[in-house]
Parts: structure tokens; C-alpha cells; sequence
């Protein structure tokens, strides 16, 4: 279930300014803020984002990561060590691998690293913007409204990323 709505001219195989990619599942509580932010997003035709949703994780996200300059990835996560709905901002290099192993097999900076070692064209800039999250197991449950209310801050973010025609006159 891998959609991709362009909101410039670009597409996943050319060079974007900045790709959004709204991580996971519209049947499932909590976990469906990915796909609630994607909709936000392309009901404002934001000029120059490219978003994507996808239900993908670890490897499944390259393909994302690749020919594009700022890479945003939206998603829920469950510490527990803040209150539900805050959202949290992470850059490449900010996380590090959990020991036991990922519950998605390899987490996206993960595969980014590898993806790097290997020469590909990922993302100069990563960055993930992360909901804490009170249910993400349960499905055919809504998102709890403390998740719900963080979309307008995800999406005001995310607006604050998009490059001005100065910034894209410098990557081209």
C-alpha cells in the first residue's frame, strides 16, 4: 500500500527538495497519525514536497531515502518517558541502534547508514518527527486524542521545511 502523491513535478525516481514519508497503518489506533498527517499535508498542496505513505520499515524505506536533499519521516513511537501526543524531532546520527534488535529488524537510520557505505544517493539531510504514542497494536481503533492533536504541530514543522525558492536555487 505504498502511495505516492507528488506535490511538485517530482517523483521517486528524480531528485526532490523534500520528500515527506508518513509511516504507518490507517486500521490501527495510534499508528494511523502517518497517514492522518499524509492527508493534512496534501489537502495544502505544499509546493515542492513530495509526500509518501507507506506501512514500510527499515530496508522497505530506501528506496524513499534516495535522490532527494531533506528526507521527513512521520511516525508514532512508545517510550513511555514522555506524555502521550508530544512530539519529538530526531536527526540522522541522534539515534542509535537498540540492543535485542528493532521490532522493525533494522531501524531507517540503520538502513540509511548502509545505504551510504554503499555509495547510494540518500537524503543529506534525515530527519524523523515521532508522536509519542498510547496505542499502536490495536486494530480498528481510533487515534486517541492526545496523538490526534499533534498533527497541526507535525504539519506546522513541516511547513517550516519547505525550501524557498532561494534554498532550491542553491541545491540545483
Amino acid at each position: 500500500m505504498n502511495r505516492a502523491t507528488v506535490g511538485s513535478r517530482s517523483s521517486l525516481d528524480r531528485k526532490v527538495f523534500l520528500r515527506v514519508v508518513c509511516l504507518g497503518n490507517e486500521s490501527v489506533a495510534d499508528d494511523s497519525f502517518g497517514p492522518a498527517v499524509a492527508q493534512e499535508l496534501r489537502d495544502l498542496a505544499l509546493e515542492n514536497v513530495e509526500i509518501v505513505e507507506s506501512p514500510g520499515t527499515g530496508l522497505d524505506l530506501l528506496d524513499y531515502a534516495l535522490n532527494v536533499h531533506h528526507l521527513a519521516l512521520i511516525d508514532t513511537i512508545r517510550t513511555g518517558t514522555v506524555p502521550v501526543g508530544e512530539v519529538r524531532q530526531f536527526h540522522d546520527g541522534d539515534l542509535h541502534a537498540v540492543p535485542g534488535g528493532s521490532p522493525h529488524y533494522m531501524g531507517p537510520f540503520e538502513a540509511f547508514k548502509v545505504a551510504r557505505e554503499l555509495s547510494l544517493p540518500v537524503a543529506d539531510d534525515v530527519v524523523i518527527l515521532a508522536v509519542e504514542a498510547e496505542d499502536c497494536l490495536t486494530f480498528g481503533k481510533e487515534m486517541c486524542l492526545a496523538v490526534r492533536s499533534a498533527i497541526p504541530e507535525v504539519i506546522r514543522t513541516l511547513q517550516a521545511m519547505v525550501p524557498t525558492p532561494a534554498t532550491r536555487a542553491q541545491l540545483s
